[in-house]
């Protein structure tokens, strides 16, 4: 693969393009995104150490869940390159596309992006490797900062990704991931409202076929008073599909006036098909506003035998039964390219 001025490749040999952001723009035109490049070994542990002060007990919770799971430890603590974004000012997307992972060995990627006071970003990840891929994605939100993430990877082979988002006061993030396919993909996602007035939602889905197994953790921790989160998931299993989904609601003893939710329905197209959905709440003080559910459904006989007697056969009728099990997710994209692409790759996935 040719090297463009702005690809960087690291000695791993792994190939990143950062082509989108147009740094010749970026760092002198006036009124546009300013983004810097840095090294960044000891930022999360800074992070973490500034949260969790006050919550001994959260903070060891974190690590044991990269204890329970060996790979995001491995992931979280060795990382073989570490890379920092600050986005300075307003742009309307910033790109980060996994190019090509070309190195024999298991890749273990950590990228920051800091996202400061008053700034909005729309930030897209994408990847065609089909080489296994470890990536920790740390996002920071400033003062009233929004962030828009977009996750389209599409990598047929085992992936294992740890995200976390620190929202501070008045921000805002919305978490998009469609998981279409991979071998085996282990995908969490901890966002931590460290500050009043933060609002988090994850708007999240998974399209399963073949033999794919899927492991999707959210989790939500409400640290600070008058914070709000909203989690949902959809997801569609076909022939041997499996997914493994688990949510979680942290509400802080000392955060109060806080509002969560979280929703998981399952459409499950085979018999074959597997689904273990388990959302958790724990809520630590009385005012606040929580509520789960799950669901898995099988397409309603009746309401197809309708749609045939009408004309329409059964793989269309199907079609649109997944396009509007799916649709909630798919509309809050607010990248038109990115939700028809989306789309089309589930249905084309799928039917």
């Amino acid at each position: 693969m040719k090297s463009s001025p702005y690809t960087i490749q690291y000695g791993i040999g792994m190939l990143m393009s950062f082509e989108s952001l147009a740094y010749d723009t970026l760092k002198f035109g006036e009124g546009s995104t300013h983004v810097e490049l840095s090294h960044s070994e000891k930022k999360q542990e800074t992070e973490l150490h500034a949260i969790f002060q006050h919550n001994k007990k959260l903070a060891s919770r974190a690590t044991a869940h990269l204890d329970t799971f060996p790979l995001f430890k491995k992931v979280a603590t060795e990382p073989t390159d570490i890379y920092q974004f600050q986005i300075k000012k307003s742009t309307d997307k910033m790109s980060v596309h996994l190019l090509d992972i070309r190195n024999t060995n298991p890749a273990r990627l950590r990228i920051v992006i800091d996202v400061e006071a008053g700034a909005r970003v729309t930030i897209v990840e994408r990847s065609t490797s089909t080489a296994y891929l470890g990536y920790e994605l740390t996002v920071t939100l400033g003062e009233g900062a929004v962030v828009d993430f977009i996750s389209a990877m599409n990598i047929p082979s085992q992936r294992t990704i740890l995200r976390n988002a620190y929202v501070g006061k008045d921000a805002h993030i919305i978490w998009h991931e469609a998981v279409i396919e991979g071998a085996l993909v282990q995908s969490h996602t901890r966002t931590y409202l460290y500050e009043s007035g933060g609002r988090a939602e994850i708007k999240d889905l998974f399209a399963l076929s073949g033999e794919t197994v899927l492991d999707m953790y959210h989790a939500m921790y409400h640290l600070a008073s008058h914070t709000k989160s909203d989690m949902l998931t959809k997801g569609v299993l076909q022939n041997k599909g499996r997914a493994l989904y688990q949510g979680l609601i942290h509400i802080d003893e000392r955060a109060v006036g806080c509002v969560g939710y979280q929703k998981q329905d399952t459409l499950v197209l085979s018999n074959n098909a597997e689904v273990n959905a388990v959302p958790n709440l724990e809520i630590e003080n009385s005012d606040v506003k929580c509520s789960h559910g799950v669901t898995t459904a099988h397409i309603d006989r009746e309401k197809l035998f309708y749609m045939q007697s009408r004309g329409i056969d059964e793989k269309s009728a199907t079609d649109l039964f997944v396009q509007g099990h799916v649709s909630p997710c798919i509309d809050a994209i607010t990248d038109e390219h990115m939700r028809q692409d989306i789309l089309e790759r589930i249905v084309h996935h799928l039917i």
